[in-house]
Order: structure tokens, then C-alpha cells, then sequence
């Protein structure tokens, strides 16, 4: 076996994470499963409610059953993993201008939720510091979302 051979067969051994490479879509799913607070244990009326949201987000254009898949991956990678760097590791696969449709969505997605009082501005908080919102901007969306 040559080392070129014996290089490909070892970087075969260690796929991509789900965090690697992350494209917009995907960025978006992972702000709005962090906004959504789940409790991962019990997530299915969660996960039901963000694929509504996502659906009809302008910026989705995957089909319903990629989104759902989407954000299957994320929830459980975020299960067991830290959803703070992957909030950061979201934010930072983003430009400026996607960064404001995500807070956008954030603020949808925490207030529509089954308890929109709880921990909403806490969350949301979070999302708009990494996110680098603005607070004349993240104060108008919260208010259309309230």
C-alpha cells in the first residue's frame, strides 16, 4: 500500500462532522433549533413546528423532507455537543446580511414557540451577540414577532 493510499484510507476513517462546512441553509437551521430551546428528549412537536417555519422561509429552498432531515442532524449533533459553538460555528458561515434574516427567523421561531415568555430574551439575546445584531435592529424584530 502506498502512502497516498494508506493518507486516503485514514482520512476515510474520520468523516465530516456535521458542523464542517457549513452552508447557509444549514446555518439557518441550526439558529432556529438553538431559538427553538428544545428539549431534546421530547422535540417532536418542536421539530413539526420548525419545519413549518423553515418551509416558508424565502431563504429555503430544500424540499420538506431534507428540511426535516436537516434538522433531525442538527438536533441530535447538538444532543450531544455544545449548541453554543455551534450557534457560533453557524454565525460565523454567514455574511452580515444573512446574519439580520437569521436574527429575523430566531425571533420568529423563540416567540412562536408552545411558552414564548420563557427565557425568549435570554435566547435571543445569545443568537443577536453572536450574530453581531445590532440593538435598533434585534429591538424592531422582537417588536413584529411580540
Amino acid at each position: 500500500m502506498t502512502m497516498i493510499d494508506r493518507d486516503k484510507k485514514e482520512m476515510a476513517a474520520y468523516p465530516q462532522g456535521p458542523f464542517d462546512d457549513i452552508k447557509v441553509q444549514e446555518a439557518f437551521t441550526i439558529i432556529a433549533v438553538y431559538a427553538a430551546r428544545m428539549d431534546y428528549q421530547d422535540c417532536e412537536a418542536d421539530v413539526k413546528r420548525l419545519a413549518l417555519i423553515l418551509e416558508r422561509h424565502p431563504m429555503f429552498a430544500a424540499r420538506k423532507k431534507e428540511i426535516f432531515s436537516m434538522i433531525n442532524k442538527f438536533v441530535n449533533a447538538m444532543k450531544v455537543g455544545d449548541p453554543l459553538n455551534a450557534l457560533v460555528t453557524a454565525a460565523e458561515a454567514l455574511t452580515p446580511e444573512h446574519k439580520n434574516s437569521a436574527f429575523e427567523l430566531a425571533a420568529e421561531v423563540a416567540l412562536s414557540g408552545k411558552d414564548p415568555s420563557a427565557d425568549k430574551k435570554k435566547v435571543l439575546d445569545t443568537i443577536k451577540t453572536r450574530l453581531s445584531i445590532g440593538n435598533g435592529f434585534a429591538r424592531e424584530v422582537r417588536l413584529r414577532h411580540e
